[in-house]
């Protein structure tokens, strides 16, 4: 294993031809991140980086948040952990499960969504699935509008997947938009 490390960084020290290099290594039991650069003495430096797990990573996607680069979150524990650039989650977090949302747009469940249609939002989660299916899309979106909520970190990890950016939608043609997947607490319910 020390060997297979060993070639490993000689082979990338060869081959700096950049002042930012990130490549990744793996062996049987860690995942580590090297990032190469050369110091002001032209000598690289290594710093080595293990990677954090997470529950879920959802990647590639517009996320309904105050920065419009960010495509991609981290979920831990029913939580938000993480929001960047793709790049930049998985430098820093590992997950057991990955979604590709080939630039379908995550929008924030509201609390206050589901009083109305129940007074009692305190419901339990098969029935906020039931509630959410039948949903209209007008609702989400003027629940998103009046509450001001959005996607961020150490938020609740409550949001849906629709196909289209419903915010940018005239209302007559919001009923074209669909919820593609619901995630509740972290958890990913498909519809």
């Amino acid at each position: 294993m020390a060997l297979k490390l060993l070639y490993y960084l000689y082979r990338k020290l060869i081959n700096i031809f950049n002042n930012n290099l990130i490549d990744k290594f793996e062996d049987d039991e860690n995942d580590y991140y090297f990032e190469t650069f050369q110091s002001i003495c032209h000598q690289p430096v290594i710093i080595k980086m293990k990677r954090k797990y997470t529950d879920t990573i959802l990647f590639d996607g517009k996320l309904y948040t105050t920065d419009k680069e960010f495509n991609t979150l981290a979920t831990k524990n029913g939580n938000i952990v993480a929001l960047g650039k793709r790049k930049e989650i998985f430098e820093k977090y590992k997950a057991n499960k990955y979604y590709n949302l080939r630039w379908k747009y995550i929008f924030p469940l509201s609390p206050n969504l589901f009083s109305l249609y129940f007074k009692n939002t305190s419901i339990a989660q098969n029935e906020k699935i039931n509630i959410i299916k039948m949903l209209n899309i007008i609702d989400i979106k003027q629940s998103l509008l009046n509450e001001k909520i959005w996607i961020k970190e150490d938020g609740k990890a409550d949001f849906l997947i629709i196909d289209q950016d419903i915010m940018n939608i005239e209302e007559h043609n919001l009923q074209e938009a669909n919820i593609l997947n619901i995630f509740i607490s972290g958890k990913d319910f498909c519809i």
